[in-house]
C-alpha cells in the first residue's frame, strides 16, 4: 500500500490484550503508519486518522496535477 502512495492504518481491539499484540506486532514490523483502538464513532482516533490520510492523498494528487508531467 505506501509502495502505491498509501496509508496503512492498522486497528486493534481494546478488549482483547492478544490481538493488540498482533497489532503492535504489525507497527514494528512497519506494515502500518499507524495504530488505533477500532472505534468507528465521529471524533475518534481512528476517523481522525483516515480523515488526515485521505486528505493528504487527495492533496498529493491535486499536487501532481498541477505538475508539469514533461
Amino acid at each position: 500500500m505506501r509502495k502505491a502512495g498509501g496509508v496503512a492504518i492498522g486497528v486493534y481491539d481494546r478488549e482483547n490484550r492478544e490481538r493488540w499484540g498482533r497489532a503492535w506486532g504489525f507497527a514494528e514490523d512497519g506494515r502500518v503508519s499507524n495504530l488505533v483502538p477500532a472505534d468507528y464513532r465521529k471524533g475518534s482516533a481512528l476517523v481522525d486518522s483516515l480523515l488526515m490520510a485521505t486528505g493528504a492523498i487527495a492533496e498529493r494528487v491535486k499536487l501532481l496535477r498541477h505538475s508539469y508531467q514533461g
